[in-house]
């Protein structure tokens, strides 16, 4: 990306990663101001790539919470599938997939047919489903 501006032009690089090397603007006799203003313009530039990170922190608000139906269990692998409503803090609409578990436990209890309410999340390409509680009906 090619930004001029007072002093001149600047080569900013848009990728994951923001990199912006400052020595060439610094060795043309660049003033303090014209530095600040090439770091301010990267930390906007950066903004939307950060925000577009997921946080492996466990989402426990209201929420994130999801409802839906067990259709499988395979507790020895520790994944359990679902057929779920829509998954609002991961932006999924409703679907039958598979969850992995954190802990073995969690599927105690269960069986096909039963009707569960839980917290989805990703982690890397897995789908984790946690706080897993059978719901009355």
């Amino acid at each position: 990306m090619r930004i001029a501006g007072m002093a001149g032009s600047y080569n900013l690089m848009a990728c994951d990663e923001m990199a912006i090397d400052p020595t060439p603007y610094l060795s043309r006799g660049s003033t303090m101001k014209n530095l600040l203003s090439v770091i301010a313009l990267a930390s906007l530039l950066a903004g939307p790539v950060l925000a577009n990170q997921h946080s492996a922190a466990p989402a426990t608000s209201a929420a994130a919470t999801s409802q839906g139906e067990v259709r499988k269990i395979d507790a020895a692998n520790q994944k359990i599938t679902l057929r779920h409503g829509p998954l609002a803090n991961l932006g999924m609409p409703p679907m039958t997939m598979v969850f992995q578990v954190q802990d073995a436990a969690q599927l105690e209890g269960l069986k096909v047919g039963d009707k569960v309410s839980f917290v989805a999340q990703q982690q890397g390409s897995k789908f984790v489903a946690s706080e897993l509680q059978a719901v009355q009906p």
